[in-house]
């Protein structure tokens, strides 16, 4: 046996270590724009979701084909304050659809990297509010997930050899995506997040959808042609790793969204993916301004405030801490988050300095209205 075939005997095979059927590529050619809708119509099949989130989907499955094309594999984020919100449905129906999955509900940081390492996966992880609840045992697989966002990704563990001992190195790049109620408690991992919020539907709506039936074989064969089309699809296209993105998109969202972003301009909708992603920058935005609302009611321990000790109290908190690359909130930062509330920085006097800030009254009529 030649060095090669011994290399080759050694390696791991994802399809036998996981005991899932190997996906062969579709034997022709396979058109980008036909696979993206037949994908969003598969979602929309089995699945209420609401508008935009089945094209952002399906992108996403389309990507995790393709993710060692770009720098940043955006984790998705399918989240909702409470159960019975259609997580799960979602999750699996992306486990029957993407790139080499691996849908579990509990994993480890040797497991995730062993996989990371040798397969570049997709994780699927659903209950992910059990599987963060203590955030300090949770840490370094976060950690594991925060590295794997980038091509460059590394994780490190520690190994012992007739009593030595040696750190090993583990390439963590792979697609992820995250299943559970409410926000991930971990701010670095929702900022590399495409976060979808699903809310509970009526049961008529639901009624009318088709029922996964997963345990069945021959029901199957649709989603295991779905993937050979995609495989087929991935071998062929051509992407722009670097595709320009607008200008008003943060650097941050840029990362998360270029993979989906180029995938669609390739099959000449990349206006679709803009319009959708605005949506989401605007309900990110609403968030903030509510959240940023709320903590000032902690930070107002006097009447009056400047703008740079408000900032100095909320840049104790992690949260905004990630702002600005880790640099944290700045004054500019926070009058942008309060000017949907009509509050705007004036100027205030204290002793003999006078420095732009807030009164503790401009709060209070909105504080009272949104609890």
């Amino acid at each position: 046996m030649t060095k090669d075939s011994e290399k080759q005997a050694e390696k791991p095979d994802f399809y036998k270590v996981n005991h899932i059927p190997e996906v062969i590529p579709h034997y022709e050619k396979v058109d980008g724009k036909a696979i993206f809708t037949e994908l969003v119509f598969v979602i929309k099949q089995y699945a209420v979701l609401p508008e935009h989130y089945p094209e952002v989907v399906a992108l996403w499955i389309m990507h995790t084909y393709v993710f060692d094309e770009f720098a940043y594999t955006p984790r998705l984020n399918l989240c909702s304050p409470e159960k019975g919100c259609g997580k799960s449905t979602v999750l699996q129906i992306i486990s029957l659809l993407t790139n080499k999955p691996l849908l579990r509900q509990s994993v480890t940081k040797s497991s995730v990297q062993y996989n990371a390492h040798h397969f570049k996966p997709t994780y699927l992880l659903d209950e992910v509010d059990m599987m963060f609840k203590d955030k300090d045992s949770s840490h370094a697989l976060v950690a594991l997930f925060n590295s794997g966002h980038q091509f460059n990704g590394v994780g490190e563990k520690g190994v012992s050899s007739n009593k030595d001992w040696r750190p090993e190195y583990f390439k963590s790049f792979c697609p992820v995506a995250f299943s559970g109620i409410k926000d991930i408690p971990h701010p670095t991992l929702q900022d590399r997040c495409i976060i979808l919020k699903l809310q509970k539907v009526s049961k008529d709506k639901i009624r009318n959808k088709d029922k996964l039936k997963t345990h069945k074989s021959k029901y199957l064969s649709r989603f295991v042609s779905l993937q050979s089309k995609l495989l087929r699809w991935s071998q062929d296209v051509e992407l722009d790793d670097d595709v320009e993105m607008p200008d008003d998109w943060e650097a941050r969202f840029c990362d998360n969204w270029r993979p989906l972003y180029a995938i669609a301009k390739s099959f000449d909708c990349e206006q679709m993916v803009i319009e959708t992603a605005n949506n989401f920058i605007e309900e990110d935005d609403d968030d903030k301004n509510l959240k940023v609302l709320k903590d000032a009611l902690e930070v107002f321990d006097e009447e009056k405030k400047w703008s740079s000790e408000f900032c100095a109290e909320l840049n104790t908190e992690i949260y905004y801490q990630n702002f600005n690359y880790n640099k944290g909130i700045t004054p500019d930062n926070l009058a942008k988050l309060l000017k949907p509330f009509g509050i705007r920085p004036k100027s205030i006097r204290k002793g003999e300095k006078t420095y732009k800030g807030y009164e503790r009254k401009q709060f209070v009529p909105h504080w009272q209205a949104h609890g």
